[in-house]
């Protein structure tokens, strides 16, 4: 890959800045475990969503189909949903997913 003059200044001043932040400033232990874990945040919010988003898609369609199962109700569905749309509009998720 071959850099132009303005892309190799950039990539410069950016691992210059770097430097001089990590120098001046040592990280909060809380930086670097996230720096560490992004994988496993993106693995537990996938795992907790999935949950929610198979409850409410199981209530759905169970509704939906009509089954006999009396596990199978509005009220249910409803529920699942509104859990599964709280999930998605956490305001601490948004800010968790921002800090990586």
């Amino acid at each position: 890959v071959t850099l132009t003059f303005v892309e190799r200044c950039c990539t410069l001043a950016a691992v210059v800045s770097r430097q001089r932040i990590s120098m001046s400033t040592p990280p909060s232990p809380s930086y670097e475990a996230r720096l560490r874990n992004p994988a496993s945040f993106i693995e537990e919010v996938n795992t907790q969503y999935e949950g929610l988003h198979r409850a409410f898609e199981e209530q759905f369609w169970g509704t939906k189909m009509a089954l006999k199962d009396g596990s199978y109700t509005v009220d249910a569905l409803t529920k699942a949903k509104g859990e599964m749309e709280a999930f998605l509009a956490s305001k601490e998720k948004l800010a968790q997913t921002r800090g990586y």
